[in-house]
């Protein structure tokens, strides 16, 4: 038995990681994530947030640590625009301006109210390392004179009455390596305990930050793992399950052009959008279950065109896991963030579980071939 394994084509271990790879990825499941108290720490000081605080979020990282942390990026820019945060973008990488384009791109496609100027604003590369973290620490604008596009940065209402980073609510850096997160809690928030910074890292960059959390660091995303525990925790308090909602209003739809036969779908959907003052694209969303938590003056729109109440489409709304109690309403184009196609680092890990597994048992048995040839040498 030994002897057969030593002998081992090593073709048949390929296999086996390329099917423990390929099989989670391609089936996707959804692991159950809990966040560990330092991710969660990041997560309550994001949450902790008001509308209208400002928020300076560096992205330095290239495109080869873009799968780790990608996600992380992605998740911080959600939850801040769910807060009604304004946020500032920049990059200490000159291969990161491409991750700033990867946030415009998500609140374009998820937060169309937001405005460029006024709610985000991108302030491109800026070379220097920690120069540039020590300068813009007492004066930002020194810095970023213009931004990306060029136009003055003292001229955008996200600037108004900000000289450096002390007047910020916070400071997130997503980083890879030098120069990031490091360099970021030794030269901003040591010196000036005011300027608190959240963190997300690679896995190789993590060991070396923990001793800075919490009191120079206030949370970090450790990997494509604490990436996934943010996710899970924005679902948690972002996502809704169910579909009572877009099934009652799919359900509408059909039953109009069914009873009209002068109507069809596009024609109706295209008079939704009109009095509801949305896009297409985000009534997609409401009637596929992207959305699920409607404002009721969007509601007040299904009800003049589909004939239903508010009331009825508040019940499906509540099924599916809104909270409508007190009067609460819910801002336009809510996300269900609880769908798999905003969880993408929760999907990754499927396929990293069960490749460590695989490890794990290949190490397990390595050593018992071991074990056992060396005690069948020292027999003969």
């Amino acid at each position: 038995m030994a002897q057969s394994l030593v002998n081992l084509d090593r073709r048949w271990i390929f296999l086996a990681m390329g099917l423990a790879v390929a099989i989670p990825v391609l089936r996707q499941p959804i692991l159950p994530e809990e966040p560990t108290p330092i991710v969660q720490a990041a997560f309550d000081r994001i949450e902790a947030l008001e509308e209208g605080d400002r928020v300076l979020v560096a992205l330095d990282y290239d495109p080869a640590s873009r799968p780790e942390l990608g996600p992380m990026n992605d998740a911080f820019t959600r939850h801040c625009a769910l807060r009604g945060v304004n946020v500032m973008y920049m990059t200490l990488w000159e291969t990161g301006e491409p991750m700033i384009g990867d946030s415009v791109s998500l609140i374009e496609d998820e937060f169309p109210h937001y405005e460029y100027g006024e709610n985000y604003l991108d302030l491109g590369y800026a070379p220097g390392h920690e120069t540039v973290i020590k300068l813009i620490t007492t004066n930002l604008g020194a810095q970023f004179p213009v931004d990306a596009r060029g136009r003055p940065f003292a001229g955008y209402e996200i600037a108004r009455g900000i000289e450096g980073l002390r007047d910020l609510d916070l400071v997130i850096s997503v980083g890879a390596g030098y120069a990031g997160t490091k360099e970021w809690i030794q030269y901003a928030a040591t010196p000036f305990p005011e300027i608190e910074v959240v963190a997300g890292v690679t896995g190789v960059s993590a060991p070396p930050l923990y001793p800075y959390y919490p009191q120079q660091m206030v949370g970090m995303l450790p990997a494509i793992k604490g990436a996934a525990e943010y996710e899970a925790a924005l679902a948690f308090q972002y996502g809704t399950d169910g579909e009572a909602m877009p099934a009652l209003l799919n359900d509408a739809i059909e039953q109009l052009v069914s009873a009209e036969p002068d109507l069809d779908r596009d024609t109706v959907m295209e008079e939704l959008a009109e009095l509801a003052d949305i896009n297409s694209s985000h009534l997609r969303r409401i009637l596929d279950g992207r959305v699920n938590c409607l404002p009721r003056r969007e509601m007040e729109a299904f009800e003049a065109v589909l004939g239903l109440s508010i009331d009825e489409m508040i019940r499906a709304a509540e099924d599916d896991g809104c909270d409508y109690s007190e009067g609460r309403d819910y801002p336009s184009n809510y996300l269900n963030y609880s769908r798999p196609e905003y969880q993408s680092a929760l999907r990754r890990m499927g396929p990293q579980l069960s490749a460590h597994l695989l490890m794990l048992g290949l190490i397990v048995l390595g050593n018992i071939v071991f074990f056992l040839e060396r005690r069948r040498s020292r027999q003969s």
